[in-house]
């Protein structure tokens, strides 16, 4: 199993503790010192797939649901054309 912070640390005590150690091997310890890095993960986002919602559209869910206060979320996310998060964010006026 490797140990890698181990390494960092043997690979800095050697151009710290050697002056004399030639300029290029230097340049290549610390180049290999910065390849011993732990690369943070990609995420990949899904695509857009719901409409987004504009301040009237936002403001229309609203009116919908006062004049309907029975109205599921999902019919009303239907009608939009948007998921039912987005009704709710407009409902809450986080949209």
């Amino acid at each position: 199993m490797s140990n890698i912070p181990a390494a960092r640390k043997i690979l800095n005590e050697v151009l710290e503790e050697t002056p004399w150690v030639h300029i290029l091997l230097k340049h290549k310890i610390r180049k290999a010192l910065s390849l011993m890095v732990k690369e943070p993960p990609v995420y990949k986002r899904a695509p857009v797939s719901s409409k987004i919602v504009t301040a009237q559209m936002a403001a229309d869910i609203r009116a919908m649901k006062e004049l309907h206060p029975e109205m599921p979320l999902r019919e009303i996310a239907e009608k939009f054309g948007v998921d039912m998060g987005r009704v709710s964010e407009a409902l809450h006026r986080k949209r």
